[in-house]
């Protein structure tokens, strides 16, 4: 098992003997099997830590011990500030309950790599917070092949994202929908050259109006001086 990638500075210091590998497997197997007494944060912070513990004993019973937290537990933990490596740990071991999905989308500390994970297996509606989120996709890319993979995507979000990768400059080269996506941006592209140039010959044919109608200012203005000079009268 790898080590607990969760800073044991995240765990309050009196529960700190609980979680660090170096204590007494008896008090890490109490914590694991829920039988401390401590805060909603804590218990869920405690028992991620501990579903990395080297006794497989431990890490099982940690893992039960998390599936099966009564859920005001849970939904009080997710009211308050998690490390985000609980966040995206309670993502992946919870059962897929809605509500808590919800809060763990919700929330700005979660990861982009556990957006990328829920991409992929949520419901239309929660797949929807994830594709409204473009900042995080336009960061972190693989959350839209997540979207994209998830048999739950609709045509509208599906479009809605490529044309989002489009202007964003992704690549989903090979898609018919991102090719679909880019054809409407090529029109444009064409339409404001065509425009520019139509503006800029507008332009160039009133400064030829205009430097026409100087011309034949002058030249009136110099046949008027010449006829005053030897006397004839302008035609």
């Amino acid at each position: 098992m790898s080590p607990c990638p969760i800073p044991i500075s995240t765990v309050p210091e009196a529960l700190r003997k609980h979680v660090d590998p170096k204590s007494p497997p008896p008090l890490r197997m109490m914590a694991s099997r829920g039988m401390v007494p401590m805060g909603p944060k804590d218990m869920v912070t405690v028992l991620t830590c501990l579903t990395f513990d080297d006794d497989e004993k431990i890490e099982l019973a940690a893992n039960k011990s998390l599936a099966e937290l009564p859920e005001r537990i849970v939904a009080g933990a997710l009211g308050e500030k998690l490390h985000p490596l609980v966040l995206d740990h309670l993502a992946r071991a919870l059962p897929e309950d809605e509500k808590h999905l919800e809060a763990i989308l919700t929330n700005r500390d979660t990861p982009d790599e556990t957006f990328e994970y829920l991409g992929d297996r949520v419901s239309e509606r929660l797949l929807s917070l994830i594709t409204e989120n473009q900042v995080r996709i336009l960061r972190h890319p693989p959350i839209a092949k997540a979207i994209l993979d998830n048999p739950n995507v609709i045509k509208s979000e599906v479009e809605r994202l490529m044309d989002f990768a489009v202007r964003t400059g992704m690549d989903f080269r090979g898609m018919q929908a991102f090719e679909d996506a880019k054809q409407p941006a090529v029109g444009s592209a064409v339409y404001l050259l065509l425009l520019h140039h139509f503006q800029s010959a507008r332009s160039v044919g009133r400064a030829e109006a205009i430097a026409v109608r100087r011309v034949d200012h002058v030249a009136t203005h110099d046949q008027a001086i010449g006829s005053q000079r030897f006397g004839k009268t302008p035609s």
